[in-house]
């Protein structure tokens, strides 16, 4: 559940599926201090971080939103960061999350823990999964402390620098252009695009002297769809009304300094799609799973994975029990499921797609239905109706409401019949037996429990008493007709 940083002491929650349970203490041993933790009672709501994409802001992350339905929640409220403060501002009134300093850089996964109004939720951040990258002119003091820190030479790789941050790294001559980043990416929705040219992006590499040099920018593979300027690197579309799908195209951009003689390779990726054909069933989908899926279980499929060249990823997600597939957006289980509700968001690439996941987790099945006050032996007669109400009880308190009861034996059906529901059992029709034992069943929907129900049957009209004659005939004498026996 925690883990310790043991430079500084920090203790961290790994598992956020066990905190804030109410009225939980926890211990800990830390060199020769006992230290203990209560955990305060405070109701868990379900809240999601949603991103801003390319937003003004640089500082600006996105805003928390609650995705309970409760109409407590549609007050005016108002929010509470309680950790990682050093590294995030949250907007008190509206949610919006910030990063504290320009630039920020956050590596390892954190979960934020939000206090709104007097509830709590939890939001992770992930980390950058990539690593810095950097361009390294040949010759200067950076290139020579690579050199000094590898055994050999490489012109790239990764590498830990002497004050602790670890780069990619690509060594390129002495005077060529540098890119800030390794690669480029962009995407352009085509849909209803008219115009000959469409914008889609630039690139910009710093030159050797800013004074000096002078670039140009062109593509090494010919391509029928794109141009770049060739003086400031931008990148547009020519249109064409027969493109009816999704597109990608890898492709590399070189960039000349013709005063020195020097040049650098990018790649850049382009996705281009219609929105119109593309569509979701639905913007959240809700789920029911049960507790006891096997991991490696596929638990999600995209309506839409059919489609070419987009990219799925998850969002706001427990990576310790969810994984997906890239290419196809099929999420699959990776570990047991001990919550009942779970929310994760997949994003769509390159249309930059958002949907909701809501799982409801259903308890499994662990005991089987037992019956209560069943009779030992019961007595009815012959013409009675009904003959009794059973009764059953299941530990797994859900399945009380759905329990059902048979009469199994299919001759005893014929003179006896039950509600599967109530468990009222009648009898039909006089069986002309006097003992009886109906086999008799309840179920939860998984569990079958079978047991037996005695009963003794009295027929009062077989020893019913009989006249000695069917017609008496009297004759009147004084005030006594006579006698029937």
């Amino acid at each position: 559940m925690f883990s310790i940083d043991n430079n500084n002491g920090r203790l961290f929650i790994k598992n956020q599926t066990l905190i804030l349970l109410n009225g939980n203490f926890y211990n800990f041993l830390i060199g020769k201090f006992h230290i203990q933790i209560n955990i305060l009672s405070k109701e868990i709501i379900q809240c999601s971080l949603n991103r801003f994409y390319l937003p003004i802001d640089n500082q600006l992350i996105g805003f928390i939103e609650i995705l309970n339905t409760n109409k407590n929640y549609l007050k005016k409220r108002s929010f509470y960061l309680l950790n990682y403060n050093h590294l995030f501002i949250l907007e008190r009134e509206h949610g919006y999350l910030r990063y504290r300093n320009q630039n920020q850089l956050i590596m390892n996964d954190l979960i934020l823990l939000i206090e709104i109004e007097h509830s709590r939720c939890l939001i992770t951040m992930r980390g950058f999964s990539s690593i810095p990258y950097m361009m390294i002119r040949q010759g200067n003091n950076l290139n020579m402390e690579i050199e000094k820190l590898m055994d050999y030479k490489k012109s790239s790789g990764q590498i830990q620098l002497r004050n602790g941050l670890l780069i990619n790294f690509d060594i390129i001559p002495s005077q060529a252009p540098i890119f800030s980043q390794k690669f480029y990416k962009f995407s352009l929705d085509i849909t209803n695009n008219t115009n000959k040219k469409i914008f889609i992006g630039q690139i910009n590499a710093q030159p050797y002297n800013i004074n000096r040099s002078y670039l140009i920018y062109e593509f090494i593979l010919s391509t029928k769809y794109f141009i770049i300027d060739p003086d400031n690197g931008i990148i547009e579309y020519i249109s064409n009304k027969y493109i009816n799908q999704t597109i990608i195209e890898h492709n590399q951009i070189i960039v000349r300094d013709l005063i020195y003689q020097q040049n650098t390779t990018i790649n850049i990726t382009i996705h281009l799609y219609k929105s119109e054909l593309i569509s979701f069933t639905s913007q959240i989908y809700y789920l029911t799973i049960s507790e006891i899926l096997l991991p490696g279980s596929i638990i999600f499929q995209s309506n839409i994975s059919n489609i070419e060249n987009l990219q799925f990823s998850l969002q706001d997600y427990n990576i310790d029990l969810f994984t997906i597939d890239s290419n196809t957006g099929q999420v699959t289980l990776v570990n047991y499921l001990s919550n009942q509700f779970y929310t994760f968001k997949i994003h769509v690439s390159p249309i930059n797609k958002i949907f909701i996941i809501k799982l409801t987790i259903l308890n499994y099945n662990n005991h089987r239905p037992l019956f209560v006050n069943l009779p030992l032996n019961l007595t009815i007669s012959s013409d009675d109706i009904f003959v009794t109400k059973l009764s059953a009880y299941d530990l797994d308190l859900d399945d009380n409401e759905n329990l059902k009861y048979y009469l199994l034996d299919k001759d005893q059906q014929k003179f006896f019949s039950i509600n599967n529901k109530t468990g009222i059992i009648i009898q039909k029709f006089f069986s002309n037996q006097t003992f009886i034992k109906l086999k008799i069943g309840v179920s939860d929907g998984l569990y079958l429990t079978i047991n037996y129900l005695s009963i003794t049957i009295y027929n009062y009209w077989k020893h019913s008493p009989k006249f000695s004659s069917n017609n008496y005939i009297f004759r009147y004498n004084n005030k006594i007709l006579g006698q029937i026996s």
